[in-house]
């Protein structure tokens, strides 16, 4: 696979291993004895579980950075949603997809916890794929400009 990637991107075979590297150790690609590498499919399941996870980790960020907020924490919040909102009013679906990460990563970021923002971070490429996936199966270009509205 590294080999076909390399000849037709140009390029040579240190940086195309490196990113094959990088999307095996996130998930995305799976390596299978005998058959080489593929991409993972997303099923109902594995969605359902990432958002179980997520919702998890960021009531325990909550948690956890509720007694410390600060009035410049939540200027940030709200500086991120603003973000997400003019992503979604200019219809700019990797822009939306961009500033929901951004703006669902405040919580861990805010509460100090290491572990809590190093799981996010592995969950982050997932996430991705699961925000493509939503907008596509709502025929919407972003999130609910409602819903982040009632988050913030």
């Amino acid at each position: 696979m590294a080999q076909g990637q390399c000849d037709s991107c140009n390029a040579s075979h240190v940086p195309v291993r490196e990113a094959l590297r990088h999307l095996l150790s996130t998930g995305l690609l799976v390596s299978e004895p005998y058959k080489g590498v593929r991409v993972r499919h997303f099923d109902h399941a594995h969605l359902a579980q990432l958002y179980a996870y997520r919702a998890g980790l960021e009531r325990m960020a909550f948690s956890i950075l509720w007694p410390l907020r600060t009035p410049a924490l939540t200027d940030e919040l709200i500086r991120r949603q603003q973000v997400l909102s003019d992503a979604i009013e200019r219809r700019d679906s990797e822009g939306a997809i961009i500033a929901e990460l951004h703006l669902h990563g405040w919580c861990h970021e805010a509460s100090g916890n290491e572990f809590l923002l190093a799981d996010w971070e592995r969950i982050l490429p997932h996430l991705q794929c699961y925000f493509v996936l939503h907008q596509r199966a709502h025929q919407r270009p972003g999130p609910s400009r409602e819903a982040h509205d009632r988050y913030v």
